[in-house]
């Protein structure tokens, strides 16, 4: 008990901890720009095995050697400077997305159409009723405390308010695209 205890928190500070305290660093300056990039990959392996474990965690599991597995798998991605992480990027992943980047584009391009036309006025809905739905309660607020959380809430009202007038308008004329904007 005492063991598995010690490996899931190993596990923790391998994979989440000390990967985010360097991505800190990266953001500061305080690292080299070589060290950015290695970030960027180990990043995407970690999803990827995020993911890959969801999936196929009863392999593992009878196997009775899943946390001895993700222990010596971190260990060796974060070794020299997440040196491993690029190596393994390199070696399984980069080919992949190169090869389909095109389904890749495609996918994100029908996920965004799908969210456009369905989703994100759901959302929107969503987030104006629960702004209006905390509006209301914040009228019951002692009145001292009103002075501050009515102009809030009555600003947050009308941004979504706006926002819907806009997605509305866009919604004839905005095309999503993998394409740069003049801004990047």
């Amino acid at each position: 008990m005492v063991v598995e205890t010690v490996q899931k928190l190993a596990i923790l500070i391998l994979s989440i901890i000390y990967p985010a305290y360097k991505s800190v660093r990266v953001i500061r300056k305080q690292e080299t720009p070589t060290l950015k990039l290695r970030l960027i990959k180990y990043w995407v392996i970690f999803f990827i095995l995020q993911i890959l474990q969801r999936y196929f965690q009863f392999v593992l599991d009878s196997l009775e050697m899943q946390d001895y597995f993700f222990l010596v798998l971190f260990v060796a991605l974060i070794f020299q400077e997440f040196k491993y992480a690029e190596f393994a990027y390199h070696f399984c992943f980069e080919t992949a997305f190169k090869r389909n980047e095109e389904m890749i584009s495609n996918a994100r391009r029908s996920f965004m159409q799908m969210w456009r036309d369905n989703c994100s006025k759901w959302v929107l809905y969503l987030k104006k009723n629960v702004v209006g739905l905390l509006s209301m309660l914040a009228r019951l607020l002692p009145a001292p405390l009103q002075a501050f959380t009515l102009p809030f809430f009555e600003g947050l009202m009308s941004s979504y308010g706006d926002a819907y007038q806009q997605s509305k308008a866009m919604e004839s004329t905005t095309e999503f695209s993998d394409a740069p904007s003049a801004a990047e």
